[in-house]
Formats: structure tokens, C-alpha cells, sequence
């Protein structure tokens, strides 16, 4: 949270609930040396894996840190209140991550009034596991919420489910239990609004209350020129990459197909005669990156601010993407992606825009697919652009009319 000066003034409250609405603070007194030491014997031996032809003891956790933070979370936390500041200026900023119930209950029992309001921001905040039960965090802001006077909305929410792709992925039944809470969970809210049709069209089963699609608001990071101008791009040779590796589900993914990726990433040089940029979104993937250079492809490595990162992807000819937001940022800059995807919310990310030709699967990769989709999309580039470009300003209208929304709602 922000400084508790600005939680005790007798200003409203903007609180911003979101996955990392409030990066972890350091720690001085960790042991660095010791874990600065346990990670180089990881990679260590995870290099040697790779010498001989092993991804078996490939792990994010071994890379993993206290000041890990994810790039897209970081974009969504920083267009929310963007997003919000003009529409609700007197309001001070509030700040809290998923998952701390002591800040949100501490923050909601504070003197709770009309006049504050509470945006969930963004992402997979309606989470299923692998037994389609919502996510025990989500049961546990519902008790919260729904006690809360305060008015609420919902910023470009989606529905997540680790491991499953596709159509296919979203062929899956809502425990009856789980139904009657997010119809419940729906029903505290104000104002509604989803990333992708999925979860519009869910969302609609189990409310009311219109559900307003926007997009992701990592998607406005970037300011862009007017859309003939940003469309045309002087290519550079250079094909962006990106591959998750920052949970179970992507590590076993990155066991299965690190060296078909490098395989892939050869041809794909061998065709285009391109280099390869490396977009860090977690700093668990800086191995996966460093073993791709030991494998002998040409990478250059891009980590910083969602900012900086984006005008790093509007350098790119094209980018291949695993991570979600890789793909979001690269689509802000007006840059043609392809994801490769272990989730159903890529496809929903693709199906804004009509390009859900160029949404593969993770989890089923077929190299000879990627080459191919590839080598269409660079030949297909000013109509690509001018299509992201295009979607992509519309989305932004719609999200800024849906702010102005939540602003009209009645504070008393």
C-alpha cells in the first residue's frame, strides 16, 4: 500500500486492487551471497543438463527471487490508474496487491464511504484450477466485498486456466458451487468490464449488469502516431521472442520444448537471415535467454519499464510470444506477435483483433506451424499494423468511456 499519510487524509480513495498494484518492497537483510550463490549452482547444472541434451531439472523457482516482478502486471497496475486519474483527480491512490486480505480488510473497514472507490485491475482475476473451482483468493475477497459500501468496478478482467489452450480450452463445466459465488461475486460489483469475449460472454451468464468489453489496459502503454503513419515500418531484421517460464505449468512446457525452440528459432534464422531480440517479462526467463545465446542464435537481450519495453518492441519486425503480455505490449507498440500459447486468454487477447490465426499452442507446439504462420505474418506486416492499430484505438475509447461510467456512479 501507499504511504499511510495518504490512506488517513479525509480525501476519497481510489484503491487499485490488482496482482501487483504495489511492488514488494526490498529486503536488505536477505543473504544474497547465499542466494546469489545457489542460483549460479542451478544454472550451472542446469547448463550442463542442456550440454547433454536434459531439460529435467529446469525449475522458474530456481531462478526466482524476492524482487521477481512481472513486466504485464506492471503495465496493467500503471494504466489503471492512468486510465483513472482524470476522470477521478481528488482521489487519493490506494495501492494493493492480490491475495493481501489484512491490506484490503484494514483498507475497507477504514472509514468506508460512497465517496472512495475500489477498481479491480485487470488479468486473469477470475482464476479456475485444474477442478474448474474459482481460486481460493477469489473466495476470500468475496466476504470482503460484499460487505463493503464502497462503490466497485471491474477493469478488463478475464478468466484464467493454467494449461488449457485453445477452443478446446474452454470446453470445461463451472462446478455448481462455484456458479451460484461468481454470481454472487458479479453481483457486488457496479460496473463490469472484461478483456476478451470468453469472458464477456461468461461473465453475461451470471449477471445482469452490462459487461463491457475493453481489452487488456496494458494495451494503451504506448503512445502511437496516427494510424496511416504507424503502420508503415522500416524493417530492421530483428524477430522478437519471448517463452513463459514463471510457473508449474510453463516449466513443464520449457522441459518439453526447449530444444524444439531451438530448433525452430535455427530455421527461422536460416529463412529470413534475422536476429533475435530476447523481451524478459519475469526474471526467471534471463536463463532461459542466456541458454538460447549458449545454443549459438543471435540474441540481444530487452528488459525494463513497460515503457521502455515497448518502445523496444516497436523496433521488431515481428514477435513470438509466450508470455500474454508479451504479445499485449508488442500489440501497444503496433507490432504483429504470435503467441504461443498455455492458456485460453491468449486466444481471447487474438480474437479482438481477428488475428487468432497466429494464436499456436504451447502445449502442443508444431515447429513446421510457427515457421509457416510466421513467414505469412512478414509478408502480410502494413496489413497486420494497420488492423492492431486500428482495434487497438477503438478498444482505448471504449475503455476511457467505461471510466467515465464509473465516474457517473451515484457516490451517495
Amino acid at each position: 500500500m501507499v504511504a499511510s499519510a495518504l490512506i488517513q487524509s479525509d480525501a476519497p480513495r481510489l484503491i487499485v486492487y490488482g496482482v501487483l498494484a504495489q511492488p514488494q518492497p526490498f529486503n536488505p537483510r536477505e543473504n544474497r551471497l547465499k542466494r546469489r550463490f545457489k542460483r549460479q549452482l542451478h544454472e550451472f547444472k542446469d547448463r550442463l543438463g542442456l550440454t547433454f541434451g536434459s531439460t529435467r531439472t529446469l525449475d522458474y523457482r530456481n531462478y526466482e527471487n524476492l524482487a521477481s516482478t512481472n513486466v504485464g502486471d506492471v503495465a496493467i497496475a500503471t494504466q489503471t490508474e492512468k486510465l483513472f486519474a482524470d476522470a477521478f483527480p481528488e482521489h487519493s491512490v490506494v495501492r494493493i496487491n492480490w491475495g493481501d486480505t489484512a491490506a484490503l480488510e484494514s483498507c475497507l473497514n477504514d472509514r468506508p464511504t460512497r465517496a472512495d472507490f475500489l477498481v479491480v485491475a485487470g488479468s486473469g482475476y477470475v482464476a479456475f484450477d485444474r477442478q474448474n473451482r474459482l481460486a481460493e483468493r477469489v473466495e476470500r475477497d468475496f466476504e470482503l466485498l460484499r460487505r463493503s459500501p464502497i462503490r466497485k468496478a471491474m477493469l478488463g478482467v478475464g478468466i484464467n486456466t493454467p494449461g488449457r489452450s485453445g477452443a478446446q480450452g474452454r470446453l470445461f463445466e463451472i462446478d455448481e458451487s462455484c456458479r451460484h459465488r461468481l454470481q454472487e461475486l458479479l453481483g457486488t460489483f457496479d460496473a463490469l468490464s472484461v478483456r476478451d469475449r470468453f469472458s464477456q460472454d461468461v461473465f453475461g451468464g451470471f449477471t445482469g449488469r452490462p459487461v463491457n468489453l475493453i481489452g487488456d489496459q496494458a494495451l494503451f502503454c504506448h503512445s502511437l502516431p496516427q494510424t496511416g503513419a504507424a503502420s508503415v515500418h522500416a524493417p530492421t531484421g530483428l524477430i522478437g521472442i519471448n517463452f513463459s517460464f514463471h510457473g508449474a505449468t510453463s516449466t513443464q512446457i520449457m522441459r518439453r520444448n526447449f530444444f524444439a525452440y531451438v530448433t525452430t528459432l535455427n530455421e527461422i534464422r536460416r529463412r529470413t537471415g534475422c536476429r533475435f531480440r530476447y523481451f524478459v517479462h519475469y526474471n526467471t526467463e534471463l536463463f532461459i535467454a542466456r541458454a538460447l545465446l549458449a545454443q549459438g542464435l543471435p540474441i540481444e537481450i530487452s528488459r525494463g519499464t513497460p515503457e521502455q519495453m515497448c518502445a523496444a518492441y516497436a523496433e521488431v519486425d515481428a514477435h513470438i510470444g509466450g508470455m500474454l503480455h508479451s504479445c499485449i505490449l508488442a500489440h501497444s507498440a503496433g507490432t504483429p506477435a504470435l503467441a504461443l500459447a498455455y492458456d485460453i486468454k491468449h486466444l481471447g487477447f487474438f480474437e479482438l483483433f481477428g488475428l487468432e490465426r497466429y494464436c499456436l499452442s504451447a502445449i502442443d507446439f508444431d515447429s513446421d506451424l510457427l515457421i509457416d504462420r510466421l513467414l505469412e505474418m512478414l509478408g502480410r506486416q502494413a496489413e497486420i499494423r494497420g488492423t492492431i492499430i486500428s482495434r487497438r484505438q477503438a478498444l482505448e475509447r471504449d475503455a476511457r468511456a467505461f471510466v467515465e461510467f464509473c465516474r457517473s456512479i451515484p457516490d451517495v
